[in-house]
C-alpha cells in the first residue's frame, strides 16, 4: 500500500500544476495495483492496471445492479446478454486475470500470494477441479471486489473534502502531528483519527455498493410485510445511512460522527454489508482507504471546480457519472520515508 501509493504521489509531482486529471481513473488504477502487489505478488504495470479499469468501467455501463429475472420468479435470475462490447469489456479483465494465475501455475508467482494458496489447494485436492477457469473466476472476483470499492471510496472522499475546506485543514494538521516531516506509514493509521472518520463518512454518505440484495431461503415476516421462500430483498445503504432519525443532519458531512468513541446505531451503517455475509475485505479496505488518503492528503490538494455539478451513479457500484474532474495542488515541504 505504501509503495504504491508514494509511487503515484511520484508520477503526481512531475504532472503540470493545473491539469485536470480523472479522480475516479487515478485511485482505480492505485487500488488495482495495490491489490495486484497485495493479493497476488505481481505487478500490474500502467497498462494493465489502465486496462482493468478500462474494463471495469465498460462493463458497469452495460449491466444492472439487479438481475430483473429475480423480481420475475426465477430462482438464478436471467443470463445477461452479452453484447459484443460487453463482451469486449470482459475480455480486457480476463487477459489481465490470466495471466496472473498462469505465472502461478507455472511457478512464476510470489509463493505467500492469495492465488498461490489456491493453487496449492488444487494440487493437494484434486477433485476440486479448480482449473484454469476456476481460479481466474476466484481471481477475478477478489480483484474486482477488492480494488473498485476502495477506488470509489478515495474518490467520494476527494469530492467531499474538496466541499469542506475546514476538515480538508483538520485533516492535514492531523498528518502533520502524527507523522511530521515523514511519509505516513500503515503503522499509523490507528493514530490517523480523522482521517479514518473522512473515510468512514465518506462510506455513509456514499456506500460503494449501495444496493444489497438477499433471497429468503423460507418464508419471513420483515415487520408487517410478508416474504415468500425465495423472495429478493433489497436492503438500501444509500436510504439506511441517509435517515434522518438514525443520523442528524444525515445529508450533511460530519465526520465527527466517528471520533471520539461514537459509533452509529448497530445496523443502521453497513457500508460493507452486515451479518454472516459481511464483506471479508473489511478490514484491508478501511487500513488501504486511509493509509492512501493520508500518503496522498500530505502532499497535494486535490481539488474539485466550484462549478462542477456532480452526479452519483448506480450501477455494480456507486460511481460519478463520468469520473471526478479535479485538480492537483502540492502542498509545501517534502516528506520524507522512513525505511
Amino acid at each position: 500500500m505504501e509503495r504504491t501509493s508514494i509511487e503515484l504521489v511520484e508520477r503526481w509531482k512531475r504532472i503540470p500544476e493545473g491539469t485536470p486529471v480523472n479522480a475516479l481513473h487515478e485511485m482505480a488504477g492505485l487500488t488495482a495495483e495495490i491489490i495486484a502487489r497485495s493479493v497476488f505478488g505481481n505487478d500490474l504495470g500502467d497498462d494493465s492496471a489502465a486496462a482493468v479499469t478500462e474494463g471495469f468501467t465498460s462493463y458497469q455501463a452495460l449491466v444492472d445492479s439487479i438481475n430483473i429475472g429475480y423480481f420475475l420468479g426465477f430462482d438464478d435470475g436471467l443470463p445477461i446478454f452479452r453484447t459484443p462490447t460487453l463482451r469486449r469489456s470482459v475480455s480486457r479483465i480476463h487477459r489481465i486475470i490470466d495471466k496472473v494465475v498462469e505465472d502461478h501455475l507455472s511457478g512464476r508467482g510470489d509463493h505467500n500470494s492469495m492465488v498461490e494458496l489456491l493453487v496449492r489447494r488444487q494440487m493437494k485436492s484434486p477433485e476440486l477441479k479448480l482449473d484454469l477457469v476456476a481460479l481466474r473466476n476466484e481471481a477475478a472476483t477478489i480483484f474486482m471486489a477488492g480494488h473498485e470499492t476502495t477506488a470509489s471510496t478515495l474518490t467520494w472522499a476527494w469530492y467531499l473534502l474538496s466541499r469542506a475546506q475546514w476538515v480538508e485543514e483538520a485533516v492535514h494538521a492531523e498528518i502533520g502531528r502524527v507523522c511530521g516531516n515523514r511519509i505516513p506509514t500503515i503503522d499509523d493509521v490507528p493514530q490517523l483519527e480523522l482521517c479514518k472518520a473522512v473515510i468512514e463518512e465518506t462510506l455513509r454518505l456514499y456506500p460503494p455498493v449501495p444496493i444489497l440484495a438477499r433471497q429468503t431461503r423460507e418464508a419471513e415476516m420483515i415487520g408487517n410485510i410478508a416474504a415468500q421462500r425465495g423472495s429478493l430483498v433489497l436492503i438500501v445503504p444509500w436510504l439506511l445511512h441517509r435517515t434522518g432519525s438514525l443520523f442528524e443532519q444525515p445529508h450533511y458531512f460530519r465526520p465527527e460522527r466517528f471520533m471520539g468513541g461514537r459509533r452509529p446505531t448497530p445496523y443502521s451503517y453497513i457500508p460493507f454489508a452486515s451479518g454472516p455475509r459481511v464483506c471479508p475485505g473489511l478490514h484491508f479496505g478501511l487500513t488501504e482507504a486511509v493509509l492512501c488518503l493520508a500518503i496522498i492528503a500530505q502532499q497535494f490538494r486535490v481539488v474539485v471546480a466550484s462549478t462542477h455539478k456532480l452526479e452519483p451513479v448506480c450501477r455494480l457500484t456507486l460511481r460519478p457519472k463520468g469520473g471526478l474532474p479535479v485538480t492537483l495542488e502540492k502542498r509545501s515541504g517534502t516528506p520524507r520515508a522512513d525505511r
